[in-house]
Formats: C-alpha cells, structure tokens, sequence
C-alpha cells in the first residue's frame, strides 16, 4: 500500500476557523483516510494578509522513523506515532515553505527573507545561506534592492515590512545526486516582468542559474529530482509539470495536469507523480502521458494543497489532534 502524507493552506480563514490541515491517501484506493488540523502558528491572528499569509500546514519532510511538518515559523518532528519530539524555530526563519532532510540535517526554505536555514535534528542552526548573497542573479533586475536588516524577529509581523524581505520567493529545494542543491526561486521582480528561477548551489561554494521562466504572475513552486536523474519543476500559473535536463537546465518535456495552480510534488516508489491541483491530488505517469488521475481531499474552495511526501508504512493514522510538545 503506498501512502502520501499532504498539507493544506485555508485561504482567507478567518483568527477562528482552522487554516490547515494534514491529510493521510491511500494512492492504491484513491481515497483520503485521515484529516486532522494542523499546529497554528503563535501570531497568527496579527497577520493583515487575507489570503494565504501565516496560515496553513506548509513543508513536509521524511527522515526514516520521523516526519517533520512546518507552519509558518516552526517545523514540528514526529515520529511513527505522530508524537511530537521537538520544534525547530529561529527568529530568522519565517513564512516556510519546502523543507527537506538530507545527510542528517534539516534544510528549510526562510521565504521571507530569501534564506534557506540548515538545522540539526535538536534544531540547532548549523547554517545559514542568505541566497541574496550567495547567488549570482544576472541582468534585468531593479538598480536596488533593499537589503533585509539581520537582528529582528521575522516571525512577528510587526516588525518588518514584507516587500523588502521577501523579493526572491525562495520556496523550495531539491538535491541532486552529487550533493549539489537546486532551489526555486518563485517569483522576483525584473525589468522584463515578474520571473522565476532556478538556480544551483554546488557543495563547493559555486552557484550557477539553471533555468529561468518569465511570466510569474503568480509564484512557481517545487523542484524534485526524479529516478531517472532528470529535474522536475511545477509551472504553477499553467497547470504544468515543466522536465527538465538536470545539468543543462534545458527543458525536455511539458505535462498538462488540467488544472491551475499546482504546488506540492512528489515520486511514488513506482515512477508516478503526485503533485497538488487546489483541492485535489493529482497522479500522473510522465511515460505513458495518460490523462491524470485525481484524488479529491476537500470541498472547500479555499483550501490548497502545500505539500506532499511519502509516508513510510511504520506510521500509525492521524491521531484526532496534534500535540505542539511530546
């Protein structure tokens, strides 16, 4: 039986409705098995977005007999039987997106102030890669950006001006085999309009632009290394699953899922893809291109699904509620 473990943002829920959940499928049965709430973030309540905002269950992360799961300013660590056994949360890291674990650390996407965020599994930072610095951004963009200013609490809301922290929109990221690391970032303004890129981080230093996508009219997400070796990124405002060649950045192949905005993606043991479509999950096979299978979690036109992952077979189902601390 293969299991997806998913999360959902509520748009638009008001400081009293639940803004997210995560969710357990059954991929062989097409059916959702659990539903439960999701951890709310501490300040909620102070955010004037009325859309997604500090809402929502965000990244999804496996490590063996633990999963972490993020909301906007912390990533909680369960194990098989969904009792928490730590939170990780800095002051300098907020609005989360992707997460991922690899090589015994924690990589988390701090997407408003453009930093990925590496930490222990005691949640300790060991990292910190400011991609504003780190990465080489070529032409086209403003004469100046304004810096984000270290030493401030970005959790909080009220102390920082969102559109001078957030201008890369890094949301998500992706190893390669050789250790080297691909992140999205989703949407940055540029002469020529709203883009997004993607762009490689070699474990020697080294950076390099690996493809660029103009027409970012809203934020692309997720990037995922397939079996075959090839890259995978979700066109988000079309409705496509971009294929892309893994060192050249070239692109190879476009999949239409049939449905706009798609954030969370992920790879069954079998070579099929789920990738999130609002409400629904949806399986596709890039080798036979056959038309996409979905998966209904919710009725609600508000919700979306954020993240997806595989869940191992040891986890026990949803408890009813989820506990903050062990």
């Amino acid at each position: 039986m293969a299991r997806l473990l998913v999360s959902s943002i509520v748009r638009e829920a008001s400081p009293l409705e639940i803004s997210g959940y995560l969710y357990t499928v059954d991929v062989d049965e097409c059916a959702v098995r659990e539903r439960t709430p999701f951890i709310e973030a501490p300040l909620r309540d102070l955010d004037p977005n009325p859309r997604g905002g500090m809402r929502g269950a965000r990244g999804i992360a496996v490590d063996g007999d633990d999963v972490y799961v993020a909301n906007f300013s912390a990533v909680y660590r369960f194990d098989t039987q969904w009792r928490c056994q730590g939170v990780i949360s800095h002051p300098g890291c907020a609005d989360i997106h992707e997460i991922a674990f690899h090589d015994g650390s924690l990589w988390v996407t701090s997407t408003r102030n453009d930093t990925l965020m590496r930490f222990d599994r005691e949640g300790k930072l060991r990292a910190r890669i400011k991609l504003r610095d780190t990465v080489r951004l070529s032409d086209g963009l403003p004469d100046s950006i304004p810096h984000p200013v270290d030493g401030i609490d970005i959790r909080d809301p009220r102390t920082h001006e969102k559109a001078q922290y957030d201008f890369l929109h890094v949301n998500s990221l992706a190893f390669a085999p050789d250790d080297s690391l691909v992140v999205s970032l989703g949407q940055m303004a540029t002469a020529e309009g709203p883009q997004s890129r993607l762009v490689r981080l070699h474990p020697n230093g080294g950076s390099e632009l690996t493809s660029e996508l103009k027409g970012a009219t809203v934020p692309r997400h997720n990037a995922l290394h397939l079996q075959d070796g090839s890259l995978l990124f979700s066109d988000t405002p079309r409705g496509e699953l971009v294929c892309l060649d893994s060192e050249a950045g070239t692109e190879l192949d476009r999949i239409s899922i049939g449905a706009g905005y798609l954030r969370g993606l992920a790879q069954l043991e079998d070579g099929r893809i789920a990738v999130g479509a609002q409400q629904r999950i949806a399986l596709v096979d890039a080798r036979t291109k056959e038309p996409p299978q979905f998966i209904r979690l919710s009725h609600d036109p508000r919700e979306s699904v954020h993240s997806i992952a595989v869940l191992p077979l040891e986890f026990a189902g949803l408890p009813e509620c989820l506990y903050p601390l062990a």
